[in-house]
């Protein structure tokens, strides 16, 4: 490594706008998650000083010996006391637990963050477990089937959406420091509410993995009154890319399913229905083909990416004339707004998603309303 650790640099490190990186991170957990956020963190050339703490004391030390980590330790306590910022990365169902052992420890300028891919719950349960706390949710949207810090990687964010949900107890710089980090390890910062958050990735990430898992059960027996396995024998790269995370560990994935039962039940509605229009277009042998096409052109736009359009998402507070005042300050930089998405307030707060055309733009948006104490985010 280039430079002292615990000391970023300008470039990597450094502070952009109001948000410095820490000097210290504590991570809590060294799976794949937690090991991988802190093999990306210890590649930057002057990162900052990256301690694991686990339950598992082996997995702890496994995570020093791969370098996820410079140092595991013994007592929690010891890393709360000296961290910038705090990483929750244990599964759902523990985070309240671990963000309580964390509070009574942190330093008044401390920011607590956690890495759960269900929000809404997690995010109530750590308001009530830790009500002093400078709390940021977030969910990077990576993963592998296998899980453990052997299946860990420095590049697992990179090019991937981090969702980023505030809580009450978010303020502007706390919001700023995680939405920094998130840049370090190549991720794209994607702000919402945990409402929202669950609502889309019900479909996204959550359903897709019951999907697989149901076509490999219904495969497993397929066609009925033939040998078990049968379809196997059949199975190419289609279904194999469709049942890849049918691998994961089951044990998580009921806990997050479970966590998330309503939105994976909206989710799951919503497809039923697709399904059936697609179904019966099939029987009418019309249509079909325009539906397919249109399926893929959205495929192909989803992976080139949205061309020039900008996302610049700002966090509102929940009081009248708040988004007029944002939009106001945009246009009197001179830049037009394309569209404006709105998620409904909870907890206090608000985001607004302003779409401009091109990265100046963007830019200048996010100055705008910056200038004005808002806690901005350029997405993508």
């Amino acid at each position: 490594m280039g430079g002292k650790r615990g000391e970023p640099s300008k470039t990597e490190g450094g502070s952009r706008r109001g948000a410095p990186a820490p000097r210290v991170v504590l991570l809590v957990g060294t799976g794949l998650i937690g090991g991988s956020f802190g093999m990306a963190l210890r590649s930057l050339r002057r990162g900052p000083l990256v301690l694991g703490f686990d339950t598992d004391r082996g997995s702890a030390r496994r995570a020093a010996e791969v370098g996820a980590v410079d140092a595991f330790l013994d007592r929690l306590e010891e890393g709360v006391g000296r961290a910038d910022l705090v990483v929750l990365a244990v599964p759902p169902e523990q985070v309240p637990e671990c963000a309580a052992s964390v509070a009574r420890h942190l330093k008044p300028r401390t920011v607590l963050h956690d890495v759960a891919s269900v929000k809404e719950w997690v995010v109530r349960q750590v308001e009530l477990a830790a009500p002093g706390a400078r709390y940021v949710g977030g969910h990077p949207v990576a993963g592998r089937e296998m899980g453990g810090i052997d299946a860990a990687s420095p590049d697992l964010f990179r090019g991937r959406p981090y969702a980023l949900c505030p809580s009450r107890q978010s303020d502007p710089e706390s919001i700023a420091l995680v939405t920094r980090v998130v840049r370090l390890l190549g991720a794209h910062p994607v702000m919402m509410d945990a409402r929202t958050h669950d609502v889309v990735v019900g479909l996204t990430s959550h359903l897709p993995f019951l999907l697989a898992a149901a076509l490999v059960r219904t495969a497993a027996s397929w066609p009925p009154g033939q040998p078990q396995g049968l379809a196997f024998a059949l199975a190419g790269p289609a279904f194999l890319d469709v049942t890849r995370v049918a691998a994961s560990p089951a044990d998580l994935w009921t806990e997050i399913l479970s966590r998330n039962a309503e939105g994976v039940r909206a989710a799951a509605t919503a497809l039923e229905a697709t399904v059936k229009e697609m179904l019966t277009l099939l029987e009418q042998r019309t249509g079909l083909t325009e539906e397919l096409k249109r399926a893929g052109e959205a495929r192909r736009r989803l992976v080139a990416g949205r061309g020039r359009a900008r996302v610049v998402a700002v966090v509102l507070p929940d009081r009248p004339g708040a988004l007029a005042a944002a939009m106001g300050a945009v246009a009197a930089r001179g830049v037009n707004l394309a569209d404006v998405w709105v998620s409904p307030p909870a907890a206090g707060v608000g985001v607004a998603r302003l779409v401009v055309s091109g990265a100046r733009a963007a830019r200048e948006a996010a100055r705008a309303l910056s200038d004005l104490g808002l806690s901005v985010t350029l997405e993508g």
